[in-house]
């Protein structure tokens, strides 16, 4: 029974994947970066972030307020819009 402790590390060991099956692909399925967004995309962010602004101008909680500005700030900023 004094083996039971190092089988059981082993076997989680095992099981674990090995860090090149973690990493995401560099290309996804539609052949473009992770990060890159087409004109449908960006037409859509553009509407998050208006969403976003219209809704800190409509609350009457100051903290929601800075928040949903600083979503619609963040999103700006990641696709340079």
């Amino acid at each position: 029974m004094a083996d039971l402790p190092q089988l059981l590390w082993q076997l989680r060991a095992a099981r674990r994947p090995g860090p090149q099956a973690r990493r995401p692909p560099p290309h996804g399925a539609n052949g473009r970066r992770p990060g890159a967004a087409s004109g449908d995309d960006l037409a859509r962010i553009r509407r998050i972030i208006a969403a976003l602004l219209r809704k800190a101008a409509a609350t009457s909680f100051p903290h929601e307020a800075t928040a949903c500005c600083a979503k619609a700030e963040a999103l700006r900023d990641k696709y340079g819009l």
